[in-house]
């Protein structure tokens, strides 16, 4: 890992189209790069920008022609996301997720992306401004 404790930081606006996902993913993978971010460091960023950017498009919106903004700071010992969207308003940190199950046979298809954002963050925020949802996960 690197010693960098300089903060950079990406501001990007997409539309609620998957495949919008892989502009962001690129642009997060050359910052990750750059930071020299472990394996786990990047997973765990990987996983939280794809579920809350999937949920977004997935629950927030009825149509297409909708855009995501997406504020990252990342250093080489942590990362902020800020997602802005205007959609139906929902607060992650009011929902309970699912827990994890014992095993595949006992699993639900669905709602575990919840679960992990829960686990790997050391905080969530929400607050709903403008009519845009404001979720916040460090």
């Amino acid at each position: 890992p690197s010693h960098d404790t300089q903060s950079s930081n990406l501001h990007m606006r997409i539309q609620n189209s998957y495949a919008e996902i892989q502009k962001v993913t690129d642009a997060v993978s050359s910052l990750s790069k750059e930071k020299q971010l472990t394996k786990k460091q990047a997973n765990d960023l990987f996983l939280v920008l794809d579920e809350v950017i999937t949920n977004i498009i997935k629950f927030a919106y009825d149509k297409p022609g909708n855009f995501i903004d997406i504020e990252l700071e990342l250093s080489a010992k942590h990362f902020k996301f800020v997602f802005k969207d205007s959609g139906r308003p929902f607060n992650m940190t009011e929902t309970r997720s699912r827990e994890a199950v014992q095993s595949l046979e006992a699993a639900e298809i669905g709602g575990l992306g919840l679960h992990f954002i829960q686990k790997i963050a050391t905080s969530m925020g929400y607050h709903r401004t403008d009519e845009l949802n404001i979720p916040l996960r460090k």
